[in-house]
């Protein structure tokens, strides 16, 4: 099996996106790091926040739950997405180009 990387630009060029899309690499792990770095930064930002309003000022409102069920919301969102398999077969691309 052929790689993108392995292809020529006029090969590359005749490559429809749903082609490349299907194509044999496997990009999970790229997906799975951007998601655990964005949510590790969310989370931490929500609980600088949460320690802000809680241990200075006092003051923990109606918004700053909102930003945590929308954190926990989100992170559900991420876990299901991460975890879920796809549902466009794979395709060689051997067969696409000859």
């Amino acid at each position: 099996m052929r790689s993108l990387a392995d292809l020529t630009d006029e090969q590359l060029g005749r490559l429809t996106p749903e082609q490349i899309a299907r194509s044999d690499e496997n990009k999970a792990p790229v997906a799975i790091a951007v998601g655990v770095i964005l949510m590790t930064v969310a989370v931490f930002f929500c609980l600088l926040r949460f320690y802000v309003r809680m241990c200075m000022s006092w003051n923990v409102g109606k918004d700053d739950w909102a930003v945590l069920a929308s954190l926990m919301l989100t992170i559900i969102y991420v876990v299901t997405t991460l975890s879920s398999k796809p549902c466009i077969p794979k395709v060689s691309l051997q067969t696409k180009l000859t």
